[in-house]
């Protein structure tokens, strides 16, 4: 039985417990998106839904190829 977590085997949250096996990875965070994470997909690339709220405005238009323009003079 672990000293911290109490169970064997370890508890998922316990710091003896092995990294949860994962296939994607966080564009931002670079780390793995494992079972329970909150993540969302765009053009192929995965983000973790925390990484996401803490991203700019013009950094989050960049992960959505959105291109930011500049209003030319009307009667130009």
């Amino acid at each position: 039985m672990c000293e911290y977590c109490r169970t064997t085997p370890h508890h998922p949250r316990c710091p003896l417990a092995d990294k949860p096996q994962t296939d994607i990875n966080c564009s931002c965070c670079n780390e793995g998106i494992v079972p329970g994470d909150e993540y969302i997909e765009v053009d192929g690339n995965y983000y973790h839904l925390n990484c996401v709220e803490m991203l700019s405005t013009c950094e989050l238009l960049n992960i959505f190829n959105c291109d930011v323009k500049i209003k030319e003079d009307f009667y130009g």
